[in-house]
């Protein structure tokens, strides 16, 4: 019977749970995933750090549903975020990348002419890939662009940068052609695959390309190199290094451009609109253990995060009233909070009393005996009380009959 009562209880309250509202299934959880990659590419690509608390917020809500996933995209954007306003431009690949075939040079090429010739830019690409490709003997060389002419449809811009190359006397079994891109996106998902097919033992890439398009190259290498991992199971080549092709246009791509590329390698929906940054409401200061404290940053939706090492703290004190004050103010895209946490209170001093003559000693050997047989006298006592009102109960029960004595 108390099994069975146990039971419905336990079908009753699973039913409770079962029509609760709000409770997302795992499958649930796993869809929005694409659509908070999509807000942490629009939010970076239109306000780049001023949207750190933005990123943050959704950098947690994706870390409880897939770490390994939010993790990636952090370095994704960590990358991104160096990359932006690099000025370096080098023509020349550091001496320190492998001397091996661990180590492949990627070119990248550029809308041919309507005939099918290269472009003087593409050509200066080639020779600064040239240069290099001395320099390192032993490298592996990937030519990477498609069709673009428009009047020579067997052109592509791979096989006429394979074919420049090896009239320059580059063995023609180092190079790799990837004929089939149309974009700076399709350079990157294509080449890293043919590598992954062809060139398996190449586990670095040399990214070179002009200099106001080295931003985006890298960017989408990088990115592809880590989402390609995560989709395979395989280690794929990371950038290691770039050279870049003088052409006179330093400046670099927009941000929306750089984020449309990457919703494209993540397969998820392309920035659109304008979002809202979380607007700083307040902040709460608290004190921690070993006299530590911490600011905590209240925005609009409730997110919450700490900027303790960002505040600025100041002390204040005694006032009036013997009250000290600790301040923590913080500042977030021109919006500046303030808090006070009342640390330490003066209590004012007692009035002096003339001093009390010493007592004299007193023995109390005496008093602890007779204290002592006290509590043995009434121990004994509760003993025999209660053993009378346990005998009179039982001498009440019904059907007990007494001992004669």
């Amino acid at each position: 019977m108390k099994k069975n009562i146990l039971h419905r209880i336990f079908l009753f309250l699973l039913g409770i749970l079962l029509l609760v509202p709000g409770l997302p299934s795992r499958a649930e959880e796993e869809a929005e995933a694409p659509f908070l990659i999509s807000e942490m590419i629009s939010y970076y690509s239109t306000y780049q750090r001023k949207a750190l608390t933005d990123l943050m917020r959704l950098y947690d809500a994706l870390f409880r549903i897939d770490p390994a996933k939010a993790e990636r995209w952090r370095n994704i954007l960590e990358y991104w975020d160096a990359q932006n306003g690099r000025l370096d431009f080098p023509d020349t690949l550091p001496d320190t990348l492998p001397q091996d075939g661990s180590l492949c040079l990627v070119v990248l090429g550029l809308g041919l002419n309507d005939d099918g010739s290269m472009k003087e830019e593409l050509v200066g690409r080639l020779e600064v890939a040239h240069r290099n490709a001395l320099l390192y003997p032993n490298a592996r060389i990937l030519c990477t662009g498609g069709a673009t002419a428009r009047e020579n449809p067997e052109a592509t811009e791979g096989g006429e940068m394979t074919k420049w190359l090896t009239e320059q006397g580059i063995p023609a079994e180092r190079i790799l052609t990837e004929d089939r891109s149309r974009n700076t996106t399709d350079n990157a998902r294509l080449s890293l695959g043919l590598l992954a097919r062809e060139a398996p033992e190449v586990r670095q890439v040399a990214v070179i390309t002009s200099d106001y398009h080295l931003g985006r190259s890298c960017l989408f290498f990088y990115a592809e190199s880590l989402l390609s991992e995560a989709w395979t199971g395989k280690p794929a080549p990371k950038v290691a290094g770039r050279a870049a092709f003088p052409a006179g246009r330093e400046n670099p791509e927009s941000a929306s451009l750089l984020g449309s590329g990457l919703a494209t390698l993540a397969g998820v929906k392309r920035p659109s609109g304008t979002p809202l940054l979380s607007e700083l409401r307040s902040l709460e200061l608290s004190e921690g253990p070993d006299s530590t404290y911490r600011v905590t940053a209240v925005y609009t939706g409730g997110y919450t995060r700490d900027v303790t090492d960002l505040a600025k703290m100041s002390a204040s004190g005694p006032d009036p009233d013997g009250r000290s004050w600790l301040t923590g103010t913080y500042a977030e895209n021109g919006t500046e909070r303030s808090v006070r946490l009342l640390t330490g209170e003066i209590v004012p001093p007692k009035p002096s009393r003339s001093p009390e003559p010493a007592a004299e000693p007193v023995d109390r050997s005496g008093r602890f005996w007779i204290a002592a047989a006290a509590a043995v006298i009434l121990a004994a006592a509760a003993g025999t009380a209660a053993a009378l009102g346990v005998r009179r109960r039982w001498n009440a029960v019904p059907g007990k009959k007494r001992k004669r004595r």
